[in-house]
């Protein structure tokens, strides 16, 4: 057996174990539910805090609602104009059918579950009009847009700017607890007694600002990616605590801002960091008694490399069966059903249920099945992940080769010559009057032609060549960009290995789930081909993806 065979056996054996291992429990599994949904790219979600079926999806273009906990929805708005994504939802506590609608061209807001909106605030100047947050609390609306803080109450038209606060900075954040208002800009989170208008600054990461905006990648164009602050909330069980999370770590106080301590975030990336959901947790129920009150809590984090969960002061990452690792962000419900919005779509697991049996099967071995070396074959029929990176690079030509051959290239670049050619005409004698002859007589001229050849060297060049920074930075972004790709593709190639396994285990007699399965396999095949150019079909041995049957 080679070297290769043995380390796929060895991949196919821990997946089926693991597999195999969890048809006992119920796993943390992602599910994925878009009918209805035109869009792909989904950048913020929530639910009705009244009725736990309802869900509100905000796209680039549209705002969705769905009223059978995701599984079929429907367009209910759709912001007119150049800029219109949808920014923010927000379904109020104290009535049930007032929804907003935080979005690039204003703020809109429905009364009624008749699909009528109004656009309630609008500027002319295209920045100024951006909404990112909406608050209400008691009769008053707070509202956070790309140029400050609004307010307004209820029996109003007029919205107010609050001008103890900065005009020229975004608010992406609103929260209140106990008469306290709390928002944050890109950077710093300030607080105010709602009746007093007292604002303060309570925190801020004194972060370059410049320095990180040339730093982020141009092909993002997400409303908040230049803040910092990624979200920020307010629980009173077990105890009364303000959380805000930012791409420099993860705070806590329970003393309304006024000390902050530091969570733990040392086995993910937190500069990756894109939302955060806290969910009360009985952990005396399972045994896990504690006396710290952060240990009854379940913190689920977005990141751009998928999300993650921390419980037992350590993060481990919930990637089974969604294919992306941009998460854009995460909420949940009454139910403790958490929704991910993606750049694949909408996704959700139900963690209540799940949970337990999760932290359990953490801490069993995983053994291999006895049907491993049989389904190996299977898998000894498609390219190896290996393979389709390989694939996947050539076909974004971000191969490592191509700076290479660029620096190469500039580095001889001295060595030949810039070459120039002058030709200078002087016509101006090219028509005079003879003034000898009798009458005076118009003669041309000779034309003047003056030509020059000039080979010039920059030898200074050898040494330094200023395309070399250039270079550089294209470089870096290449690097990102080749990241990026082997990153989506390894997560797709996975979950459809798993899909797979999943499939050839199944004995249920349920047509549609194993219509649906194949679907999924087929929709995850589609898209490898989407990263490598058709290559990962075109070097299936012996079968399509199409053609798969599972018995």
């Amino acid at each position: 057996m080679s070297g290769q065979r043995g380390k796929r056996i060895v991949i196919v054996g821990v997946l089926l174990g693991f597999f195999s291992m969890g048809a006992g429990v119920k796993s943390l599994t992602w599910q994925k539910n878009v009918l209805g949904i035109s869009e792909t790219d989904i950048r913020t979600l929530t639910t009705d805090p009244h009725n736990n079926r309802i869900i509100y999806v905000g796209t680039s273009k549209s705002l969705y609602q769905s009223k059978d906990k995701g599984k079929h929805y429907k367009r209910i708005l759709e912001v007119q104009g150049n800029e219109k994504a949808i920014n923010s939802i927000y379904v109020t506590d104290v009535q049930p059918s007032l929804i907003y609608a935080a979005t690039d061209q204003g703020l809109y807001e429905s009364q009624s579950n008749d699909g009528r909106w109004q656009r309630t605030y609008f500027d002319s100047d295209l920045e100024s009009r951006r909404c990112f947050s909406v608050l209400r609390d008691d009769n008053q609306i707070y509202l956070g847009t790309a140029k400050g803080l609004f307010k307004k109450s209820i029996n109003e038209q007029t919205w107010q700017r609050i001008q103890s606060l900065p005009n020229d900075k975004p608010i992406y954040h609103i929260a209140s607890n106990k008469g306290v208002i709390y928002v944050s800009t890109d950077q710093e989170l300030f607080k105010s007694d709602k009746d007093k208008e007292n604002w303060q600054r309570i925190f801020s990461l004194g972060i370059n600002v410049r320095e990180e905006i040339n730093s982020i990648d141009e092909e993002d164009t997400l409303p908040n990616q230049i803040s910092f602050i990624k979200s920020l909330q307010i629980l009173n069980v077990p105890a009364d605590y303000v959380f805000f999370a930012t791409t420099r770590g993860i705070y806590s106080s329970q003393d309304q801002g006024a000390t902050w301590d530091p969570l733990p975030t040392d086995t993910f990336s937190v500069d990756q960091l894109t939302s955060l959901i806290i969910l009360p947790y009985d952990s005396n129920s399972h045994g896990e008694a504690s006396e710290n009150p952060l240990d009854h809590l379940v913190f689920l984090a977005g990141t751009k490399r998928g999300v993650f969960l921390k419980m037992d002061g350590t993060w481990v990452p919930i990637y089974q069966g969604i294919e992306t690792n941009e998460i854009r962000d995460v909420v949940y419900d009454a139910q403790n059903t958490v929704y991910a919005a993606t750049n694949r779509g909408v996704f959700y697991l139900t963690i209540e249920k799940t949970l337990p049996s999760f932290l359990k099967s953490r801490g069993q071995k995983v053994t291999k099945s006895q049907n491993s070396e049989k389904n190996y074959e299977k898998f000894d029929q498609e390219p190896t992940i290996q393979q389709v990176h390989q694939w996947a690079i050539d076909y974004a030509e971000v191969n490592p080769k191509k700076i290479e051959q660029w620096r190469n290239a500039a580095k001889h670049k001295a060595i030949l010559p810039s070459l120039s050619v002058g030709l200078d005409r002087d016509a101006t004698e090219n028509f005079h009057w003879d003034t000898g002859p009798s009458p005076d007589v118009l003669q041309k001229g000779r034309d003047l032609l003056d030509w020059d050849v000039s080979l010039t060297w920059n030898l200074g060049e050898l040494i330094w060549n200023n395309d070399q920074t250039s270079i550089d930075s294209r470089s870096k972004l290449m690097v990102e960009l080749r990241e990026n790709i082997v990153d989506q593709v390894t997560r797709l190639y996975f979950e459809r290995k798993r899909l797979e396994i999943e499939a050839r285990s199944n004995t249920s007699t349920n047509s549609r789930a194993k219509l649906d399965t194949q679907m999924r396999i087929e929709e995850l095949t589609a898209l490898i081909d989407g990263f490598t150019g058709g290559k990962f079909s075109e070097n299936m041995k012996g079968s399509q993806p199409s053609a798969f049957s599972y018995q």
